[in-house]
């Protein structure tokens, strides 16, 4: 301890009766912490990360949200893909889990509610009459009628409906004006 309160810096501790040895420190506890603290903020996380290696003591930075997506490491291992969604423009993500045989990863947006019911019911054997059949009896909508429901009639509600389906404004306002 008393090599790295030289090496560090906090040559006042050294000599301080209160922490000449463990038990002093531990008995002093809440003033060495005050007294670390504030010589602590006297440097930077990198000027820290010099000295303490200085002296054999293995240190790492706490890195921030944006230190993170900004690191040329997880970048390269692609850590955080980045996918457009049609609502929400460009997203960066974390992929959950991450296998070492079969790994994951992000290949599309996630799904607006009712975007892929058409394909799904398909999927599961529903022929397009039946599908059509599901619509007219108000079982099902699809995205563009979920969103419409969901989010009002509203100009705002107009522009993120085109965001997803590109149907031009003028064409919207008239389908959902009735």
């Amino acid at each position: 301890m008393e090599e790295f309160f030289r090496s560090s810096r906090f040559t006042a501790l050294i000599e301080d009766e209160r922490f000449k040895n463990q038990t002093l420190r531990t008995e002093n506890i809440d003033a060495l912490y005050q007294i670390v603290s504030d010589t602590i903020l006297s440097k930077t996380s990198q000027e820290w990360l010099v000295i303490l290696e200085e002296v054999d003591i293995p240190a790492g930075p706490v890195n921030s949200p944006e230190d993170l997506l900004n690191c040329p490491h997880l970048t390269a291992v692609k850590m955080f893909p980045e996918v457009d969604h049609p609502t929400e423009g460009r997203m960066t993500h974390k992929v959950p889990v991450s296998f070492s045989k079969t790994p994951g990863g992000l290949y599309e947006h996630a799904k607006v509610l009712g975007e892929n019911t058409e394909q799904i019911l398909s999927d599961l054997g529903l022929s397009d009459t039946d599908i059509s059949d599901l619509y007219e009896s108000g079982a099902i909508r699809g995205a563009s009628q979920t969103i419409i429901a969901y989010l009002g009639k509203g100009n705002s509600s107009m522009q993120i409906y085109r965001n997803i389906t590109n149907i031009p404004l003028t064409e919207i306002k008239d389908t959902v004006s009735t």
